[in-house]
């Protein structure tokens, strides 16, 4: 399959949807690529700037995230199970459920655009399959509201509603109620914050968030861990980790959950 080189190829469509694509194609292919090492790469490669490239791994992250429950926005609209599309297609429509219930103020007109531009520019998909990804596409964003999965089987219906395994739901369920259950695969399907741990011996956790400020990253002291900085934005990690204050060990990339185990 042939595609678009660089953003000069591409004309109307957004330069951080056509790197999502990209990316979650490429992870379709190749499960075990680091999903960050990607981003970087078509980010590069395409010159984006910084909101376009927070654009391309939010996107890249919800479709990722919510995998099935956006197949069963668009399963109802086919003749064959979305495990036979090709890989191109199932992304595009993926991506415009993704972008019609898990974003806002993206006007559906513009998912339907976008979604058939990046198949005809980006994957150079025939005019059969262009025309099947706009009919799809149109009647995707018609829904008012989500599809929800058939509720008879809790298991069945907690691992399509939160895209994970049913073998995971099970044993959620054996350890905890239902409504915990809940809870929990909810809060697996949330971002979690990127945080940097503060190396106390060189600057306190106030002067971390100055320094980083000036590299034009921007980032917040956590009240309840004294040594811990968290990112306004998990993307920004890529640009913390070049900074002189990384390189000269004034922080390290740790996750408050571990911090808080030598905290207490």
């Amino acid at each position: 399959m042939r595609k678009a080189s660089s953003m000069n190829d591409l004309h109307g469509i957004s330069p951080g949807r056509t790197a999502a694509c990209l990316i979650l194609v490429e992870l379709a292919e190749a499960p075990d690529r680091e999903l960050q090492t990607l981003v970087d790469h078509h980010a590069t490669r395409l010159g984006l700037d910084e909101r376009d490239r927070r654009l391309a791994a939010a996107l890249a992250l919800a479709v990722l995230r919510h995998a099935s429950y956006l197949d069963l926005q668009y399963r109802p609209f086919l003749r064959i199970a979305p495990t036979q599309l090709k890989p191109p297609v199932r992304v595009l429509l993926r991506l415009a459920a993704a972008q019609r219930f898990l974003f806002e103020r993206i006007p559906p007109h513009a998912i339907v655009h976008e979604t058939v531009e990046l198949g005809r520019q980006v994957f150079r998909l025939r005019e059969g399959e262009l025309r099947f990804l706009n009919a799809v596409a149109r009647k995707i964003v018609s829904q008012e509201q989500p599809r929800e999965p058939e509720a008879r089987d809790p298991v069945r219906y907690l691992s399509a509603r939160w895209s994970v395994p049913e073998f995971l739901v099970r044993l959620f369920l054996r350890k905890y109620d239902e409504p915990a259950t809940r809870r929990l695969l909810a809060a697996l399907g949330e971002e979690p914050a990127t945080a940097l741990r503060v190396n106390i011996l060189k600057c306190s956790a106030h002067e971390l968030v100055e320094r980083l400020q000036r590299h034009e990253i921007q980032a917040s002291s956590c009240p309840e861990l004294p040594s811990a900085v968290v990112l306004a934005d998990p993307s920004l990690i890529s640009r913390a980790v070049t900074t002189p204050e990384f390189r000269d060990g004034f922080f390290y990339v740790q996750d408050c959950a571990s911090q808080f185990v030598a905290h207490v």
